[in-house]
């Protein structure tokens, strides 16, 4: 029997820990695609950018099959993406788009989401799910980032097991270890090992051609390294990306070309990073006409606090550093996150202020110490089929779930 509207909203409100806010209620929006007389109905969710480039390579596969409809609630960069693809049909939602969240979960036969630090969506469709008397839904949650299936734990803990996805896919073995570790009450045969979907695109196979044609266009010497800080957080890279430019300045290193690269969150000014940049005039490569994958593909060093790029630099075999100063990352709301490429010794890693000079030395001098990082990146390699497998998991759960 459907639940009163009202009752709908308080159990959502009960159950989310505050994590969906009221800007949230009023900025989400309703996407419908697929066929709206399928017999399989999937509810998903997409908020950052993160979570649309994990999630829309599925949908869009099962879209492929006229036995599957799908409803998407969006907001931020994930309804301005679904805003420009004509596929996505937005519907009118009740004033209170809880109601609807609740609506929708009611008569799917599958919950997907993805897991980003910034999901009071994902939240609010995994409990409506977990709560709601006679709800049938299977919950499916794929992490966008290694790690970022544990990355909820303040969230999704094991005080709150309303939270917790059915079945959780994950990119590898270390990730599946930091998820049970995170979630103790989360069955381990239910963390799925997939790969992630918005890594299928990398091609390690043309990285060389990319390069080759990025550093001829851009004019870069033989003996020049091009040296890239990715954006993860906006305002708190700040002080790591000043951090890393005084180290840079400090290690006599004069044969690079310098990269910024902003978050697309970011909405800092082109003004406030040539204030931050501007003993590095003569070595800067503005490349705001190519994509970061470009960017990322011709670099000889990523450098970053947190970045998906940072992983995609080591699942091409690119050296990598990352800024993990814990004053910093407290500043994040991530003060715990755990960096799996960090732990199992793929990336430089600096910890402290001081340090930055000693590693960007080591990065670039000390064959030893590049060697095992290189050693280290192999086992980070993708086949390109996560989606696949991914979907074929889907398909087998909503149809099993009829």
């Amino acid at each position: 029997m459907p639940i009163d509207k009202e009752l709908k909203s308080e159990i959502l409100l009960n159950n989310i820990e505050k994590t969906f806010t009221k800007e949230d209620s009023e900025s989400t929006g309703l996407y419908q695609t697929g066929n709206p007389e399928a017999s399989i109905k999937i509810v998903a969710s997409m908020r950052d950018y993160g979570e649309v480039n994990v999630l829309l390579p599925v949908i869009e596969e099962l879209l492929k099959d006229k036995n599957y409809g799908v409803s998407i609630f969006a907001d931020g960069p994930g309804e301005k993406i679904l805003k420009n693809k004509s596929r996505f049909k937005k519907i009118k939602v009740e004033k209170n788009i809880l109601v609807n969240i609740a609506n929708e979960v009611e008569s799917a036969n599958m919950v997907l989401v993805s897991q980003s630090v910034n999901s009071g969506i994902d939240n609010s469709l995994v409990s409506t799910a977990a709560t709601e008397a006679g709800i049938k839904a299977v919950t499916v949650a794929i992490e966008d980032f290694p790690g970022g299936g544990s990355a909820l734990n303040n969230v999704l803990s094991s005080k709150n097991n309303l939270l917790i996805p059915d079945w959780q896919c994950v990119m590898n073995e270390e990730s599946k270890k930091a998820v049970i570790k995170a979630r103790p009450n989360l069955d381990p045969k239910r963390i799925v090992i997939t790969g992630l979907p918005n890594f299928d695109k990398i091609n390690v196979y043309e990285k060389e051609n990319t390069r080759n044609e990025f550093r001829e266009k851009y004019e870069v010497k033989e003996n020049e390294n091009i040296i890239v800080w990715v954006g993860g957080y906006g305002e708190v890279d700040s002080e790591s990306l000043k951090i890393f430019l005084e180290g840079l300045k400090n290690s006599a290193l004069e044969n690079y070309r310098l990269v910024i690269r902003r978050h697309p969150s970011d909405e800092r000014s082109k003004e406030f990073f040539d204030n931050i940049t501007t003993d590095f005039y003569d070595h800067l490569l503005d490349t705001s006409s190519e994509s970061i994958d470009v960017v990322r593909q011709s670099a000889d060093l990523i450098v970053t606090i947190n970045s998906t790029e940072s992983v995609k630099a080591v699942c091409e075999g690119t050296l990598t550093l990352l800024v993990i100063i814990p004053e910093i990352l407290k500043q994040t709301g991530e003060p715990n996150f755990t960096f799996l490429i960090a732990e199992d010794g793929s990336t430089a890693v600096v910890r402290e202020k001081s340090e930055m000079v000693k590693t960007l030395k080591k990065v670039f001098n000390d064959e030893k110490f590049k060697n095992g990082l290189n050693e280290k990146m192999k086992k980070w390699k993708v086949d390109g089929k996560a989606t696949e497998r991914v979907v074929a998991l889907i398909k087998n759960k909503a149809q099993n779930n009829q």
